[in-house]
């Protein structure tokens, strides 16, 4: 009687646990929409971080229905996210961009602030004048003045050491931010304004360097570009009265103007001609035209990049180019403990692909489609062994197209005793099912 008992609970809890592993395996992890275009805003000089925020959504105000609409919804949809440049003042950022024309040309990082500022009398004694230099008169004085020179070349170097700190961590988020959305099987297009534009390029090459079987999905717009050359001698529109541009044309480098935008429209172009929106894309402007006309045409005819089915959750860790060693963590719903000495979870689960002790990453960490499950996952990251401070980057994505990505500082390594490291995200993940079908949808909720 015993042993009919005991055959019998067997058999129950193997009937259980199948039908458990055929529950999960029913649970999709992973939910996109298909053909996703994020048309992204780069701001130029002098934006705060609602300037870029408004532009992005005047953009999706004007275009999101058309290019929706364009072949009955057959090109897909489109979103409208912005990539910040953050700004400190005009003065600082007018430096900054001396300092993009200085990488863009090959001298690094070495003019002096003396040599900024001869250059920038020289654009005043030639007779043109711009709101460009109007930041500068403040803290400089008459800087046309041989007296006040040295005080003003302090002054630029000041601002030079800030802008030689910013430019690459700039281009380094706005970088992420593009190969996210392709490994999200998304379009990367810019629209960059201005001091954006120098991003843009530089942004763009890293991506596509990063993504290169993705690299066809990415596109740019210039508009009022300061650039000597643009990402893949993309379109852009200069106009010839732009005064800012002109300014910097003196002194540098700088692609021709290419339109003529003297027209009168219901709102006047102001006294630089250079406005994002009143002197570049107001509706009636040859610019906006053109720029229409263009963005139609690469939603039409830029290739989508393959969409990554695998992956309902994906974290890249990476590091800079030093040596350090830091590690990956994953802690799953079931209690595994993925990391370098055990490199795939039990169950229905993740896996971490490697684990790199002598390069800077990337680490991954993977769950796929088919093997999510319902719970909560927690990523940490250990700074294993090294010398002094560390920094690294943790890129996350998910099965419904959420990103997110944490750049954190460690002061010391910490060994092993750092392998229950603390969580940089946690993600929750639960289930809904699809009013009239039996498929079960993971939704995920992010903790940072």
């Amino acid at each position: 009687m015993k042993k009919t008992l005991i055959y019998t609970a067997c058999v129950a809890a193997l009937s259980s646990s199948s039908a458990f592993a055929q529950n999960q395996k029913a649970l999709e992890g992973c939910v996109r929409e298909d053909k996703v275009t994020e048309i992204y805003f780069a701001n130029g000089v002098g934006n705060s971080e609602k300037d870029a925020k408004m532009s992005a959504g005047y953009l999706r105000k004007r275009y999101k229905s058309i290019l929706d609409s364009l072949g009955e919804g057959n090109y897909g949809t489109s979103n409208f996210p912005y990539a910040y440049n953050p700004t400190i003042n005009e003065f600082y950022d007018v430096v900054e961009v001396l300092n993009e024309k200085s990488r863009e040309q090959g001298f690094g990082e070495s003019l002096s602030g003396l040599q900024i500022l001869r250059l920038i009398q020289g654009g005043l004694n030639s007779g043109e004048f711009s709101i460009l230099v109007l930041p500068l008169v403040g803290p400089i004085g008459a800087i046309a003045l041989d007296p006040l020179f040295s005080f003003a070349s302090d002054e630029i170097t000041k601002a030079q050491a800030k802008a030689i700190k910013n430019i690459p961590e700039v281009e380094a988020e706005h970088t992420d931010l593009y190969t996210s959305s392709l490994r999200a099987g998304k379009r990367v297009f810019v629209i960059a304004h201005s001091q954006g534009n120098l991003f843009t390029n530089a942004s763009l090459a890293a991506a596509a360097r990063a993504q290169p079987d993705e690299a066809g999905s990415l596109a740019m717009i210039g508009v009022a570009t300061p650039a000597a050359r643009q990402f893949r001698d993309s379109f852009y529109r200069t106009a010839h009265d732009d005064r800012v541009i002109n300014l910097i044309r003196l002194t540098d480098n700088v692609v021709p103007s290419n339109i003529t935008n003297n027209v009168r429209t219901r709102v006047a172009r102001g006294f630089s001609k250079h406005s994002f929106i009143s002197d570049y894309m107001w509706p009636g402007l040859p610019s906006e035209r053109d720029i229409t006309f263009q963005l139609k045409r690469l939603f039409i005819n830029t290739p989508f990049p393959p969409q990554d089915e695998g992956s309902a959750i994906r974290v890249s860790l990476t590091w800079g180019n030093s040596p350090p060693d830091f590690d990956l963590h994953a802690f799953e719903p079931n209690g595994s403990h993925v990391y370098y000495k055990r490199l795939s979870g039990s169950g229905f689960n993740g896996s971490l692909d490697v684990d790199d002790r002598n390069g800077n990453g990337p680490e991954n960490y993977v769950v796929a489609c088919d093997e999510i499950e319902t719970g909560t996952y927690s990523i940490g990251v250990n700074y294993y062994d090294g010398e002094g401070p560390g920094a690294v980057t943790v890129n996350l994505s998910l099965g419904d197209d959420t990103t997110r990505q944490k750049a954190v500082n460690f002061t010391e390594a910490a060994g092993r005793a750092g392998n229950i490291p603390d969580p940089i995200f946690t993600i929750r993940v639960n289930e809904r099912t699809i009013p009239g079908t039996n498929r079960r949808i993971a939704t995920y909720t992010v903790v940072e």
